[in-house]
């Protein structure tokens, strides 16, 4: 009995071990690539071969693919599959007769560790990625092209993390040439003939292989980890933007390269490149931000990541050209930051609750890091007469023209900058609270001086053209704001420097713009309240000259360039006569509405004379009659509040009309001179008073006609704000140069000289207009007197 049960237990353990043997035999025959051509394979191998499908795509996007398809494609989870593999690779060999675990399965094990790296950066999966990789069984055959990538790929990865640049980039290389180049050959029958077939149709995915590199360089080593020392890949990046579609992810490498050479770049350099472009993106961000004004929090990160790209891009840069770039944008978010800071006014802005935009010791927050003139320091640097003669190309630079446009985009920066940070200050002024005049006049000065004495500093050295045209505008604006300001400050300061600078700066926008003709209303009404109106005679009269005999506005109008219907023959008179009658004009200072009822006064008083005096001094009942009628019409049309431009035309149009009937009138007067009025002498007083209101009216008639003209100026004003080419800007800096530097009266008034004066004040008479020179005959008397 004994023995029966003894053999019962025998044939049990051998059963066992029977079918220990089967079970062990199908999990091979269904897990090991080598058990069986395919049969019962899990679907993890089955895949995992074209895995260079997945892991180009980013972190998120790899990660959600994995988990849908462990769901519906695959028979377990892809951590439990390695897992698994991981298990049985460690002991080498299979129990009992089965030989060593094929090529495949540690290849398999590898990329199964890598992807599970990329879902979850989890440097514990790229360890045993890399492990399995370097198995000798696997680099036994590293030259087939399957082999070759992961096994460089994942050492690619590890050398990025780890920081080797010099292994990262040959891994890189690698792949290139023993992988893509390989293929490349292969898929068009080159190469040995055994290639095809190892490829087993591994050529398909050469787009996906150049998709895995440009994502490996430029998203993961520059992007996410900012890896240095990498801008020899730039070759490769640059013959995958000529492999890869005009569409899609190729487009974005093919924006790429052409930036590696723009007026943005630094000279080729592949990592300033890539960020330069992620900064754009977070600058576009952070202005949508602002501009929403809803999340305060997000706007401050936004801002702190997107001045740390451009702080980060400006030390990474190898060139001139790199550092200006990054300097150019970081000043042109300031820029805008600071607008939508006093657009509203400066308490009332929202961005005033975001922490990183808050004053500090009463300055804008930008003003403390010294931005602009470190700014300014670099393009005085970057305009040396080495780099602007010859070196541009030394300094980053690809040619000349992309040189030229970089310093016109670098002067535009900084000049808003200044302006903008001027207009900031400018919106804490209250004339009526003595602190915000002491604290922010001082300020706003040094922000708008720093402009011009930028400006001035290349102005006197000629016509460079790297300084662009509407940088003369620039000036025009920043000047008038500072007279404002230093008029301002005049009243409370002690001295009269603030009045002499008053003057000097405005004294600046009228000789820089002279077509923008309130500049010289604004010194006369100021200057005559000060009882200083002569020194309006001394320092404008030689601008009216310059005007009236410029070689470059009369070439222009000859030429027929288009000014925007503007007619420059037309300005070149009307200028000089806008200055000759500034200091003691009718209507001029009080603007087109003040026209209707200088007329209606002067109107009243003729009708009122001729009516009573018609009899004695025998006016015609025919004149009489038609200065009524036109008098009638012109009461009507002088009831409306306000007047357009047109309307006002119309007026003066029909003023000259009442003016002839008036000039006939005084003449007759003159003739007749009957002998009882001549003793009395009335005639004489009587001719007198119509000729002197007739001048008066022809002199309303020819201020209107200039303050109808002032409102197109104001609009031409408004849209060269806005446009850069503007054909103006070209003219006013071809008028500046026309003559010597030093010899504008602005740097004389400035300097605390004497303004200059015509040397020929001859030359600003019109022959044939008695009026106008009469006029100035008076005016030039007046200014001889007062020196």
């Amino acid at each position: 009995m004994h023995a029966i049960v003894l053999t019962i237990r025998v044939a049990k353990d051998i059963l066992f071990d029977l079918h220990l043997k089967i079970v062990v035999a199908a999990i091979l025959l269904l897990c090991c690539p080598a058990a069986s051509q395919g049969a019962g394979k899990s679907g993890w191998d089955q895949w995992l071969d074209q895995a260079y499908q997945l892991t180009w795509l980013d972190q998120n996007d790899i990660d959600d693919w994995i988990i849908e398809n462990e769901k519906k494609t695959f028979d377990k989870k892809l951590l439990v599959f390695a897992n698994e593999w991981e298990q049985r690779l460690s002991e080498k060999t299979l129990p009992g007769e089965i030989g060593p675990y094929p090529v495949a399965a540690y290849r398999h094990l590898a990329i199964a560790q890598m992807l599970l790296y990329l879902r979850s950066s989890d440097p514990v999966h790229l360890e045993k990625a890399l492990a399995a990789a370097n198995q000798e069984i696997l680099k036994s055959k590293i030259e087939l092209p399957e082999v070759a990538f992961w096994y460089f790929y994942i050492r690619a990865h590890h050398n990025m993390i780890s920081g080797n640049s010099v292994e990262f980039v040959n891994d890189i290389y690698r792949i290139w040439f023993d992988v893509v180049l390989r293929l490349e050959s292969a898929q068009f029958g080159f190469g040995p003939s055994s290639s095809l077939n190892n490829l087993r149709g591994y050529y398909q995915s050469i787009p996906y292989l150049y998709r895995n590199l440009a994502n490996l360089i430029i998203r993961r080593a520059i992007v996410q980890r900012r890896m240095p020392n990498i801008d020899s890949l730039g070759v490769i990046v640059l013959n995958l933007s000529q492999r890869m579609p005009e569409k899609g992810y190729g487009k974005w490498i093919e924006h790429i390269v052409n930036r590696m050479y723009g007026p943005e770049s630094d000279n080729f350099h592949l990592a300033y490149t890539v960020l330069f472009l992620e900064a754009e993106k977070l600058h576009q961000t952070t202005e949508d931000l602002i501009d929403a004004a809803k999340d305060r929090a997000s706007i401050e990160r936004s801002l702190i990541s997107t001045f740390e790209h451009y702080d980060f891009l400006y030390e990474l840069a190898k060139t001139g050209h790199g550092k200006a770039s990054a300097t150019i944008r970081r000043l042109n978010l300031i820029s805008f930051i600071t607008s939508r800071l006093y657009e509203k006014g400066p308490k009332q802005s929202f961005l005033v609750t975001v922490p990183l935009l808050q004053s500090k010791d009463g300055k804008v927050w930008h003003e403390s890091k010294k931005i602009v003139p470190d700014a300014i320091k670099l393009f005085y640097e970057l305009s040396s007469p080495g780099i602007l003669e010859k070196d541009w190309q030394r300094n980053g630079f690809l040619n000349r023209e992309i040189y030229v446009a970089a310093m016109h985009d670098f002067w535009r920066a900084i000049m808003y900058n200044c302006i903008d940070t001027g207009i900031y200050y400018q919106k804490l002024i209250h004339p009526e609270q003595a602190g915000t005049l002491r604290q922010n006049i001082p300020l706003l000065i040094e922000a708008l001086s720093r402009y011009l004495t930028f400006f001035d500093y290349y102005a006197a050295k000629g016509d460079l053209d790297i300084v662009p045209d509407d940088a003369f505008f620039g000036a025009v604006e920043a000047a008038e704001l500072l007279s404002d300001i230093h008029f301002l400050a005049a009243s409370w300061a002690d001295g009269v420097q603030n009045y002499n600078l008053f003057l000097a700066r405005r004294l600046q926008a009228a000789e820089i713009f002279p077509f923008d003709v309130h500049n010289y209303y604004v010194l006369v009404k100021r200057l005559a309240g000060l009882g200083r109106l002569e020194l309006y005679k001394k320092s404008l009269f030689l601008l009216a000259y310059r005007v009236r005999n410029s070689k470059v506005i009369a070439a222009s109008s000859d030429n027929k360039e288009n000014y925007m219907g503007f007619d420059l023959q037309v300005l070149q008179e009307l200028i000089p006569k806008i200055i000759l009658y500034a200091p003691d004009n009718i209507v001029l200072q009080d603007g087109l509405n003040s026209i209707p009822n200088a007329i209606s006064n002067r109107m009243d008083i003729i009708l009122k004379e001729l009516t009573s005096k018609a009899q004695d001094h025998q006016i015609g009942a025919d004149k009489l009659g038609r200065m009524n009628d036109f008098a009638t019409k012109m009461r009507n049309k002088l009831t409306a509040k306000s007047f357009a431009p047109k309307e006002i035309t119309l007026i003066l149009e029909e003023l000259r009309h009442i003016n002839s009937i008036i000039k006939e009138i005084s003449d007759l007067q003159d003739k007749a001179k009957p002998a009882q009025y001549q003793a009395m002498g009335r005639s004489a007083v009587f001719s007198k008073f119509f000729n002197q209101f007739s001048l008066d009216l022809k002199q309303i008639e020819d201020e209107g006609s200039i303050l109808v003209k002032l409102s197109e100026i104001k609009e031409m004003r408004d849209t060269m704000i806005l446009e850069m080419k503007h054909p103006f800007h070209t003219l006013l800096r071809r008028l500046y140069h026309e003559y010597p530097h030093e010899n504008f009266n602005y740097l004389r008034v400035l300097k605390g000289e004497n303004p200059m004066v015509p040397f020929s004040l001859d030359s600003l008479q019109q022959p044939g207009n008695q009026a106008d020179n009469s006029r100035l005959q008076r005016l030039t008397t007046n200014q001889m007197n007062t020196e």
